[in-house]
């Protein structure tokens, strides 16, 4: 006798909670002369294909059970390993970052003893801002004309701006933390800033790694070549 749903393909165990023990009964019989016109099992051995068959699907889930719980705790086993592993990599990470750091530090530090200054430069009268105010970064401050930069080649270009405009531009490029650089670029007839932004050397060093010849700053209002500005932190900075 067919499902009462007339649906075969969807019968599911739940369906046979459902039924009374005669209806289970006449679903069982059903089922097994459909068996047994398509040659799966057969009467002559009362049946025994299906007991048979039953038999192997409960080994067969038995072991699967005991095959996904020793899997589970494979699994388990190796994502503990992998934690450990990321626990020591981080732990390497922020070690070296620390080191780096340190180290950077010191060789700031080593910059910062006072060096000569011609008197009634740009620099020159940068730096008396600076101690009159008490705004002196920490390991230096540098202004340049953007001119200057640009005839270095270290300067590439500026929206809007003709390069024969650049000798109304001053670039100032300062540090206060170790291997962090601020760039600010600053109108230099009103002495209004145009945008600034803060540089780490390691992002420097990785771009540099990439292979990138040039860096947009200021949020790409600026163009800048890449290994001759490291060039100029390197000097002013650290060696």
């Amino acid at each position: 006798m067919p499902s009462t749903t007339g649906r075969d393909d969807a019968y599911r165990l739940e369906d046979i909670r459902s039924l009374s023990f005669r209806d289970v009964k006449r679903h069982a019989i059903f089922y097994l002369l459909e068996l047994e016109k398509k040659g799966m099992i057969t009467r002559s051995d009362g049946y025994q294909g299906i007991l048979n068959a039953i038999a192997a699907d409960v080994r067969s889930k038995h072991w699967k059970r005991i095959q996904r719980k020793v899997e589970k705790e494979s699994m388990l086993e190796a994502l503990a390993h992998l934690k450990e592993r990321k626990k020591y990599f981080m732990e390497q990470i922020e070690s070296y970052h620390s080191y780096v750091d340190t180290a950077m530090a010191t060789m700031q530090r080593g910059k910062g003893k006072k060096r000569f200054v011609m008197p009634f430069t740009k620099q020159y009268f940068h730096l008396r801002e600076l101690h009159r105010t008490g705004k002196a970064p920490q390991f230096g401050s540098f202004r340049y004309g953007a001119q200057d930069l640009y005839d270095k080649g270290i300067l590439l270009s500026i929206d809007q701006t003709s390069p024969r405009q650049f000798d109304k531009i001053d670039v100032v490029i300062s540090s206060s933390k170790p291997g962090v650089f601020t760039l600010e670029l600053i109108d230099a007839h009103i002495g209004v800033s145009m945008g600034v932004t803060d540089l780490k050397m390691e992002e420097l060093l990785q771009a540099q790694f990439e292979n990138r010849t040039s860096l947009s700053l200021f949020d790409g209002m600026a163009k800048v070549n890449l290994n001759l500005l490291l060039y100029q932190i390197n000097k002013k900075f650290y060696v």
